[in-house]
């Protein structure tokens, strides 16, 4: 990845990623700091950037795509790509901050899985791991040059998706079994230490 700052007078780029469910901070944390480095640090904005077949989901409705229309597999490869184009993005900073790691991408097709196809935790994990296998050695890598954090309202997923959900407006069913979903896969993420807390 060229950067300007890859050189032996300057430190090598890092990128921090602040991954968690939904309501956790993650975005507002990302803020705060950017505020505090100043030009020491970028934000490397939301996914939705980095694949152009975000404008069309959106315009249909996103949720509705997500959860009924798009094919798991489509909603993998839009997601898995985006993530993959976002981690070759050049370096403007020394500090990129991230919203959502590459853990998340495996969490959240894995509680997408869970809710569409009726699976628990462990069948979720494996048919998300399924979906993502083409991508394996590339989100591997990307993986890898992230410095990984996870935010989290409590260990207890049943507790963290009350806290989740205190937060919104309006909650469909399926967003909430959704949330239920995320929050396991997320809490079995960090019990393999893929994330820090």
């Amino acid at each position: 990845m060229s950067s300007p700052y890859n050189s032996d007078t300057c430190p090598l780029p890092v990128s921090v990623a602040f991954s968690g469910p939904d309501n956790t901070g993650k975005t507002k944390q990302i803020g705060i700091l950017a505020r505090r480095m100043g030009p020491a640090t970028t934000s490397a904005g939301p996914l939705d950037h980095y694949d152009p077949r975000w404008a069309a989901i959106k315009a249909d409705g996103m949720a509705r795509w997500w959860f009924e229309t798009g094919p798991v597999e489509e909603v993998a490869d839009v997601l898995a790509t985006s993530y993959l184009e976002r981690s070759r993005h050049p370096f403007s900073a020394p500090v990129r901050l991230l919203d959502r790691g590459i853990p998340m991408l495996e969490a959240s097709i894995a509680a997408t899985v869970a809710v569409r196809e009726g699976l628990d935790p462990e069948q979720a994990a494996d048919r998300a791991r399924l979906l993502l296998a083409p991508y394996e050695t590339d989100l591997r890598t990307a993986e890898e040059g992230e410095h990984a954090l996870v935010l989290l309202h409590c260990d207890a997923p049943e507790e963290g998706t009350r806290r989740s959900l205190a937060h919104e407006v309006t909650v469909t069913e399926i967003y909430a079994a959704y949330q239920r979903h995320l929050h396991k896969q997320i809490n079995r993420l960090v019990r393999s230490r893929r994330s820090t807390t």
